[in-house]
């Protein structure tokens, strides 16, 4: 299809009713168009215009696109091939990724199809291998502090646990004795006073 510098390399477009005259015009931008509100997702390779005319999006069952990126600028922008997409900018004023998969490459350029309900304004797009960062690895001197530091909690919780315990020992064994003092004396005292008392005892 068309000149070089245009992403797409072919189109198929579906209709679901019957039109005619249809025309369609596909013209790269190099910039966000002005009537777009907001940038596409991730590093922009190319922003893509679609304009058609004798034909809405209601009478297009679907549209497959197939399109390609440059190795060079793939590799200058540090990009992550599994992430390039083809997004559409349409409802809300909103872009949408769209079913993207790869076909093929060469040694110039890698080759890609995308799925779209209807024709608007569109981008290729890939994100940074930069933004996908791995989380850093912990190093030894982090995993031991973080030992050191359970084995600290570890024993002042075992030590708190012997010292309730102890603490609870000594309570019932100071009651225990208490208990058996009051009733050492209560029999002492009974004897005592058994021994110096009259009793009346009664026959019936």
């Amino acid at each position: 299809m068309g000149s070089e510098s245009i992403a797409i390399t072919d189109m198929k477009v579906r209709a679901v009713n019957n039109v005619t005259n249809v025309s369609i015009n596909i013209t790269r931008i190099d910039s966000r168009p002005r009537d777009v509100v907001s940038d596409a997702p991730g590093v922009v390779n190319q922003y893509i215009n679609i304009d058609k005319s004798n034909v809405a999006d209601a009478d297009i069952g679907k549209v497959t696109m197939d399109f390609k990126v440059d190795k060079l600028w793939i590799k200058e922008n540090n990009i992550n091939e599994s992430t390039i997409s083809l997004y559409r900018y349409g409802i809300n004023d909103q872009w949408t990724r769209l079913e993207t998969v790869k076909t093929s490459e060469d040694n110039i350029n890698i080759y890609f199809q995308a799925v779209s309900p209807g024709l608007s304004v569109f981008a290729v797009v890939g994100e940074s291998k930069e933004g996908a960062k791995a989380p850093s690895p912990i190093s030894q001197e982090k995993i031991k502090e973080v030992l050191v530091k359970k084995g600290y909690w570890k024993n002042i919780v075992i030590m708190l646990i012997i010292v309730i315990t102890a603490t609870i020992a000594i309570y019932l064994l100071k009651k225990r004795s208490t208990s058996a003092i009051k009733t050492s004396k209560f029999i002492r005292k009974f004897k005592q006073e058994s021994y110096f008392q009259d009793f009346n005892i009664r026959l019936y």
